[in-house]
């Protein structure tokens, strides 16, 4: 590509001054390249992209490189997007008449400002390569040399290995989608309301009725947006960060290496919603279009407002104690002087609910520190609120009920030995969680309903005691589990336990799933279960249950539903003692 050449440049620089001449207040950089574009008469070589900074069009490198003498000459101001003649530089302005001459005059003034003008290509490569130096010294700075090895040396600490838990869904749109151009041409084209950032496209609900999505969207609460990633690839193989992104001047390199994955970003927003920061993230899923997958974060639609300064400084100073406290780190090299952290907006990161509460609303722009220390805590204080769980001389300390994926903790029941049986049974019965909704009764801190999202469950709705359930819901959400709700209660045999699901899930109830696991002792056989249309159940006896005693506890149901035993086992887990294990097929929805 032909450079643009010096007498050009000095042409354009001048055809800005003297915009910002005739504007004394002063103009926006995007307003001012707006007005040259359109009084410059300017060729195809000079709307081209740049090839040093494909970001910018080769007469708009021409001109922010063109600021650079006049700055340093005292006759222009720059105030961070807005740009304004001082006075020494109108006065310049109006005394000399030829651009050259100009020019020449403001790069007098400097060595840079020299350098600019009559080597701008050296100078722009010199200057980005500095820049790019101290963009990345800042981050190894924020972040700490120590996260940048783990990260990128493979040193992952147990949980990373692990979490988060839950398997991703897949849904197939019908659209003919264009992937050079994207989402945001068909959106258009139907007229709906979105919203546009660097690396997503969000949907708010209202938006999303009527277009492809619609059907998509029914499986989720009717508060729920989609943020879709412009990259394509699917929840592995896709990046959260728009191709190209470390190219461009301002971008860090090892920033892209250091935002995590889709799966591992799970973590961060439930960590955020955990913390009454971000708003409730309901699935993270892939979007099948034609032959290419796109990755989109089903989330909780916030209102929109934006926050006042007060309210907006207030909730970033919650965020600061999550890094005080050793929690999360914003990963950005200017940390809290990053735009996206500048309130009030945050760079349109910060709004507040209806009810007025501060939420962030991007979860990418953090990483997690201590998290295994954090999962233990709150296990710790999960198995203090449940009606298991121990303190062990033999075993040294606290002692679980059962084992929790990430957490070193010894345990009486051990969650792989419980959920591989189960695996065994499910598919020697013929039968499978996936896509279904699993109804949880006794659900406890929620490990069963998380290897049930594990197997590709639609949606597990849980039932314990109210005092339990904010805890087993933190504890799903430190695991990384976003397609559950909870109803804490004490749950009597009569309950309508139907009237407790979230109204979304009403068309997935035929055929459900029930989870039964250790809880006939204490609830008997629910009325619910005759009125219910499961597919299967999945009952577990307590310790001391006889086969004789199973066998008659199956006959009492009987006389409620009628289903047949299709697979039964013995099995122990842990500590435990052997308990019976079966699948019980509905027959009016048997397979």
């Amino acid at each position: 590509m032909t450079e643009i050449t010096r007498q050009r440049r000095s042409e354009l620089t001048a055809k800005m001054l003297e915009a910002l001449f005739q504007h004394p207040d002063g103009l926006s950089f995007s307003n001012l390249l707006d007005l040259i574009e359109k009084t410059a008469s300017l060729n195809a070589e000079e709307c081209a992209a740049h090839s040093l900074q494909p970001s910018l069009r080769c007469f708009e490198e021409a001109l922010w490189t063109g600021t650079i003498a006049p700055v340093k000459a005292g006759w222009l101001r720059s105030d961070r997007d807005q740009l304004s003649l001082t006075k020494a530089g109108r006065r310049a302005f109006a005394e000399i008449s030829d651009p050259s001459e100009l020019i020449e005059k403001a790069a007098s003034h400097s060595l840079r400002g020299w350098l600019s003008v009559h080597t701008p290509r050296a100078y722009r490569l010199a200057s980005r390569s500095l820049d790019q130096l101290l963009i990345e010294y800042r981050l190894v700075r924020r972040v700490g040399v120590g996260h940048l090895l783990g990260k990128n040396l493979g040193n992952a600490n147990h949980w990373k290995e692990v979490l988060p838990v839950q398997t991703p869904q897949r849904f197939i749109i019908d659209l003919n989608l264009d992937i050079e151009r994207g989402w945001a041409p068909y959106l258009d084209s139907i007229g709906v309301e979105y919203f546009e950032g660097g690396h997503t496209i969000y949907i708010p609900p209202e938006a999303v009725r009527g277009s492809v999505f619609e059907e998509l969207m029914r499986n989720y609460p009717a508060d729920s947006g989609i943020k879709l990633i412009k990259n394509h690839g699917g929840v592995d193989e896709g990046r959260y960060l728009r191709n190209g992104y470390g190219v461009a001047a301002g971008e860090s390199v090892l920033l892209r290496s250091l935002v995590y994955d889709h799966r591992r970003l799970t973590l961060v927003a439930n960590l955020l919603h955990a913390k009454d920061l971000g708003p409730r993230l309901f699935d993270l899923v892939e979007v099948q279009c034609g032959e290419h997958t796109f990755t989109a974060y089903i989330v909780e639609h916030v209102g929109g407002q934006t926050p006042s300064l007060d309210q907006c400084r207030a909730g970033l100073r919650r965020i600061a104690e999550l890094e005080n406290q050793g929690l999360l780190k914003i990963n950005l090299p200017d940390g809290f002087a990053d735009e996206d952290f500048e309130p009030p907006t945050c760079n349109g990161n910060a709004l507040l609910t209806p009810n007025e509460q501060f939420r962030y609303i991007d979860f990418q722009n953090f990483l997690l520190v201590n998290y295994e220390k954090y999962l233990e805590k709150i296990a710790l204080e999960a198995t203090e609120k449940s009606h298991f769980g121990d303190r062990s001389l033999l075993r040294g300390g606290a002692y679980l009920y059962q084992s929790i994926p990430g957490v070193r903790l010894p345990s009486r029941r051990r969650i792989e030995d419980r959920i591989g049986p189960l695996s065994e049974l499910l598919n020697s019965a013929g039968v499978s969680v996936e896509r279904r909704l699993v109804l949880d009764f006794g659900c406890n801190i929620g490990m069963m309903m998380a290897q049930y999202l594990k197997l590709g469950a639609a949606w597990c709705h849980g039932w314990d005691r109210a005092a339990l359930t904010p805890h087993t819901e933190r504890m799903l959400l430190s695991l990384g589990c976003t397609r559950f709700s909870l109803t804490g209660c004490d749950i009597e045999a009569s309950r309508a336990v139907e009237s407790d699901l979230p109204g979304f899930l009403d068309p997935l109830l035929k055929g459900s799933v029930i989870s039964y696991l250790a809880v006939r002792g204490h609830l008997g056989w629910l009325d619910a279960l005759a009125r219910i249309p499961w597919q299967f159940l999945i009952y577990e006896g307590h310790e001391d249950e006889t086969q004789e005693q199973f066998e008659g506890f199956i006959r009492e149901f009987k006389q409620q539903v009628r289903f047949e035993v299709r697979g039964v086992r013995d099995y122990r887990d842990g500590d435990s003692d052997p308990r019976t294990l079966a699948v019980l097929v509905r027959e009016e929805t048997s397979p």
